[in-house]
């Protein structure tokens, strides 16, 4: 079962960023618009969240195996949509199809990585944050390279992961165990948050949110990005840029794994904002060595955010709820990643791509003083119940 989680979240994110740096081709293709690439990139998360608002928590219910082959054959229908798009509304299609996907996938993998890892939850948890950056990672850099190579840019790469969605399905077959509640199972309820653990799930919950508000900005417009913060323009230099940002959550997450989720959190927020600073100097000062480095810094703090906000949540979740409250961090993770990328779109109608993402680099910033203010918060109540014990 940790083999199929695993290689199922990574497939997952396969598919959701191999869309990142092939927008350029189908702006060209079909002479998009800003707002347009936006509406393309925001059926994602509204993918998610229809399944998440939906069906959260449904491997608690029905069963980790069995959710998670669901999972899968969403995986090969949204690739089968977006390899055969032949126009913007089939696109955004396949793009809902993708979030669907994910927002079955992602919480149930994270509960039945904690469930059956053989080294304990907490390993689980960190193994799944390790497989959510490598999916991102290889995912653009995968799918920008083949488009420089292939005939069907826009097939090809769609083609690829879903013959690699084969291969998480073979491992959940084969895996002996499951998890899911006795009695009658209700398919349709939406995710709730306990008020009891409300504090540490609002403080990962803003810290993912960071990150997500970045990762919308460079996966709409990272060829923007690049060709003005770095005066490159390829669809390889795009997935590179990407690769940058996200190889940097593995690298951060390689090195600071022993680092407690509580360290992990407070820090990557603020090192996110800072990255996003960066990134709105080096786009007036079109520099290169500014415009990598930004994504280097927002990759760091992206690695602590996933793998200390992961732990967070997975030490508080209800055992019996723990893919519902996955679900729940997703909610709000994905509203910033859709809203960013649609306000954003809408605003470089009129202002320039500098101006946006030091507004937005604003909007991080002060959820950095929230998650650190709050930090605290959280630090001295854990204090006062070791006192009181």
């Amino acid at each position: 079962m940790t083999a199929g989680a695993a290689t199922l979240m990574i497939c997952s994110l396969l598919t959701s960023f191999a869309s990142s740096p092939l927008f350029p081709l189908y702006t060209a293709r079909w002479d998009l618009r800003p707002w347009q690439v936006s509406l393309a990139f925001v059926g994602y998360p509204v993918g998610v969240l229809v399944v998440v608002l939906l069906l959260g928590g449904l491997s608690d219910r029905i069963g980790r195996r069995t959710t998670m082959l669901l999972g899968a054959g969403m995986i090969v229908l949204a690739c089968a949509v977006t390899a055969v798009a032949w126009a913007l509304p089939v696109l955004v299609a396949g793009r809902v199809l993708q979030g669907v996907a994910s927002g079955i996938v992602a919480g149930t993998t994270a509960a039945a990585l904690q469930d059956f890892h053989p080294r304990g939850p907490n390993a689980g948890s960190v193994t799944h944050a390790f497989c959510t950056s490598l999916g991102m990672c290889v995912g653009p850099l995968m799918a920008g390279g083949l488009a420089s190579r292939v005939s069907a840019p826009l097939v090809v790469p769609y083609v690829v992961i879903a013959v690699f969605a084969l291969v998480p399905v073979l491992f959940v077959l084969r895996a002996p165990g499951d998890r899911r509640v006795a009695g009658p199972a209700r398919i349709v309820r939406a995710v709730s948050v306990p008020r009891s653990i409300w504090l540490p799930f609002s403080i990962a919950a803003a810290t993912l949110m960071t990150l997500n508000g970045c990762m919308a900005l460079f996966g709409t417009f990272g060829a923007r990005i690049l060709e003005e913060g770095a005066g490159i323009s390829s669809t390889g230099g795009t997935g590179t840029l990407l690769t940058v940002l996200i190889g940097m959550t593995l690298v951060s997450q390689l090195a600071l794994r022993k680092v407690p989720a509580p360290v992990c959190v407070t820090l990557a927020a603020p090192t996110i904002a800072v990255g996003a600073g960066v990134v709105a100097l080096a786009l007036l000062e079109t520099s290169a060595v500014a415009t990598f480095a930004g994504a280097a810094l927002i990759g760091f703090g992206g690695g602590l955010a996933l793998q200390g906000g992961t732990r967070m949540i997975g030490a508080v979740a209800p055992l019996d709820r723990r893919a519902e409250m996955y679900g729940a961090w997703m909610v709000i993770a994905f509203v910033m990643l859709g809203a960013t990328s649609l306000v954003a779109g809408l605003a470089l109608g009129d202002a320039p791509l500098s101006g946006v993402m030091a507004v937005a680099a604003t909007v991080f910033l002060a959820l950095a003083a929230y998650v650190l203010a709050n930090a605290r918060r959280l630090h001295r109540r854990l204090a006062s119940v070791d006192r009181r014990s």
